[in-house]
């Protein structure tokens, strides 16, 4: 068993250049660079019989590049348990339709997702609970809904494992999707 999800993988320097941009936040853990990533799609524990099935109908999504931009950042979850977001700006639409295509891929695989609804995002902290974050984190969210922080050409997508560790998740790339169209 695998405890896997499909993802998006901005480069590591506008990751960097988006980490930057954030000041310290009172009660915001911020996440490493290589643990950032767009979700498309968390699987959960899933067996290697799926995992292999998966891989094969992930090969078969077929969509053309598309750019990616972030811009402003969003607070997700509850007041208990809450992520800080980076938005996604240009290349939501085509991330919707890539999102689409990787539940396709996973009903095909006899993988069962949840319905949540699909917001493009990049996840860049994790908050406990937002009432230990004072007013730091209500000003920042003011002033950077209009933050540019960059883009970058989406090329590709990855299924990847992930495992728990204490000191944090451990990421292992299991199949990266080229976008190329209907080639």
């Amino acid at each position: 068993m695998a405890r896997a999800f499909i993802a998006v993988e901005p480069p590591k320097e506008l990751k960097r250049s988006i980490v930057s941009a954030i000041p310290r936040l009172a009660g915001v853990r911020m996440l490493g660079e290589s643990i950032m990533h767009i979700t498309l799609a968390f699987l959960g524990e899933v067996d290697e019989k799926r995992v292999a099935d998966l891989k094969v109908e992930l090969g078969k999504v077929r969509m053309y590049p598309f750019d990616i931009t972030f811009r402003g950042t969003r607070l997700l979850g509850t007041r208990e348990h809450a992520v800080l977001c980076a938005n996604v700006g240009t290349g939501a639409v085509a991330l919707a339709s890539l999102h689409a295509a990787a539940r396709e891929a996973c009903t095909a695989s006899n993988i069962r997702l949840d319905e949540t609804r699909f917001i493009a995002h990049m996840t860049i902290g994790r908050i406990k609970d937002t009432k230990e974050c004072g007013p730091d984190l209500e000003g920042f969210m003011r002033s950077s809904q209009s933050n540019e922080f960059g883009g970058f050409a989406c090329e590709s997508f990855f299924l990847e494992s992930s495992m728990l560790t204490p000191s944090g998740p451990v990421y292992t790339k299991l199949l990266e999707v080229k976008l190329r169209g209907w080639q």
